[in-house]
């Protein structure tokens, strides 16, 4: 098969230049448990099958090409097997002719394997050979789940992480999990939620192993890591190796029977469809655009094509029809509970929105909706200004089409709202005994404004500025005090009227800039 991929399959530098190639082809060799099979993937990323080749040279040899061209997909492919055929028109040293193929299928069946092909014209071919499996000792990580233990193999784990670390943070998109670690984005399964087992409490925080396979890797979270040893497997009852989530059981020292995970078979199971990305091929197609910024080009929800730079896009997620709701006077998103302001292209229908771009400044976050992301890009060097500020900063040629760019200052100026929890913002203390109606209407008002509003102060903690009732006194406190009065007349003593909202907000800003009362 090896020699095969590379005298047949990987082509000449010309040829793989012609057809935006690299020069050098890759070939992979790869093997891994599955269920009760070991799985060994031989890939290239050259010519693949040319099947229409394939049935031309079957016809020379006299079989009828219209019964060959009437059969499906697969039974076409499987013509690679007959026994004789060659696509090369010459004899090399690395792989001969006429023989091979035949002769692979026939030693796997011989051991009750079997063979599959994956054909990509143009771009590769996955050869999957899988040979039943015995009896073997397999080095494994024990973890524990819903009050259960299970093996899983020690060759798929890339790394264990524990949930806490500031390496890594989890979020949960609709009804699926998301793992972002040291930049890499992974999807994740939650162990004891995918086997249907209830949840128990667990004496340590849950830890996330990224899990590595030829199709993808993902994230599995469990609620503790137990143990790392070897362990004699054996195929499960043929009811429990039928879930397709299980490779065997095992009986370690404790004596307690216990199942190993299929990490392959787990992921179909929930559901992950895994790209087939090459990372040194992304890797290199990344390092042909700019070292400098990066743009995301989508499609907005009227249809044209826009950029944002990409420093600002903390991520893109997909939204529900009606996600997106008009209340006090603007578009609002609810999400990951909070409510985030949203921007929008004039006119559009929030309705439309298929995905959401949330973008940070540091500080603050708003939401953009677009119909869907297409492309990112390096940012242009050259971008004709608009003739007024407003969210489009002006526009730029990608890939020889004008695209207009948002301008993310104006965004965050007319859109952004100052997260009230950042240590950062002001802290108000609402002072006097009783803080009913400073609560009801004073907090919301100054955390709208960006303001950090409590009614008692922790310890070692000091407020910039107190707001009390006119009746009640300063009481002395160090932080300036700014005094609310219940009468609309008056204000020589320094009070503001408490419904008086530009007053107050100017009052307190002056105040937090280092101003007195």
């Amino acid at each position: 098969i090896i020699r095969n991929s590379i005298d047949h399959g990987i082509e000449h530098p010309a040829e793989r230049r012609a057809a935006g190639k690299r020069e050098h082809g890759r070939l992979t060799v790869s093997a891994r448990q599955s269920g009760n099979q070991i799985v060994v993937e031989v890939s290239d990323d050259g010519r693949g099958i040319d099947v229409d080749r394939v049935i031309r040279k079957l016809a020379d040899t006299g079989r009828d090409e219209r019964e060959l061209r009437a059969l499906g997909e697969r039974a076409k492919l499987a013509l690679i097997f007959e026994a004789g055929l060659s696509t090369k028109d010459e004899v090399t040293e690395i792989s001969g002719r006429g023989v091979g193929m035949d002769v692979v299928r026939a030693a796997i069946e011989q051991i009750g394997g079997r063979v599959e092909l994956h054909n990509d014209p143009g771009r590769g071919l996955r050869i999957l050979i899988h040979v039943p499996l015995t009896l073997s000792i397999i080095p494994t990580i024990v973890v524990g789940a819903g009050g259960q233990s299970f093996a899983i193999p020690r060759q798929a784990i890339e790394e264990i992480v524990s949930e806490r670390s500031d390496a890594i943070r989890v979020d949960r998109i609709g009804s699926a999990w998301v793992v972002t670690l040291r930049d890499r984005r992974l999807p994740m399964i939650v162990l004891a939620d995918q086997l249907g087992l209830k949840p128990v409490a667990s004496s340590g925080y849950p830890m996330v192993a990224i899990v590595s396979m030829g199709e993808g890797s993902y994230a599995l979270r469990v609620d503790d890591v137990l143990d790392n040893e070897e362990l004699v497997i054996k195929p499960a009852a043929p009811a429990i190796m039928a879930t397709g989530i299980y490779a065997g059981q095992t009986l370690p020292d404790s004596g307690c029977p216990m199942l190993l995970l299929d990490c392959a078979g787990l992921a179909r199971d929930a559901g992950l469809q895994f790209e087939r990305a090459r990372e040194v091929e992304v890797e290199e197609e990344c390092a042909t655009l700019d070292d400098g910024a990066l743009a995301l080009v989508f499609t907005d929800l009227d249809g044209a094509r826009r950029a944002v730079p990409l420093e600002v896009v903390d991520r893109i997620e997909k939204v529900g029809a009606g996600a997106i709701h008009r209340s006090a006077g603007r578009l609002r998103l609810t999400i990951d509970d909070r409510i985030l302001p949203v921007a929008a292209v004039e006119g559009a229908d929030p309705k439309r929105t298929g995905s959401i771009l949330r973008l940070r400044d540091g500080m603050t976050e708003i939401a953009y909706a677009i119909a869907e992301p297409a492309d990112i890009v390096a940012m242009p060097t050259e971008i004709a200004p608009a003739m007024v500020p407003g969210p489009i900063a002006g526009v730029a040629l990608i890939d020889g089409e004008p695209v207009e760019m948002l301008d993310p200052m104006w965004l965050f100026g007319e859109h952004g709202e100052a997260d009230s929890e950042s240590d950062t913002a002001p802290l108000c203390l609402l002072g006097g005994g009783d803080t009913g109606w400073l609560g009801t209407f004073i907090q919301p008002l100054l955390e709208g404004a960006g303001y950090r509003v409590v009614s008692t102060l922790a310890p070692g903690e000091a407020a910039q500025v107190v707001l009390t009732l006119d009746a009640e006194p300063a009481g002395g406190e160090a932080a300036p005090v700014v005094r609310l009065r219940s009468r609309k007349r008056g204000g020589s003593d320094g009070t503001i009227y408490r419904y008086d909202r530009e007053a107050l907000l100017g009052a307190i800003a002056e105040v937090a800039r280092g101003g007195t009362r």
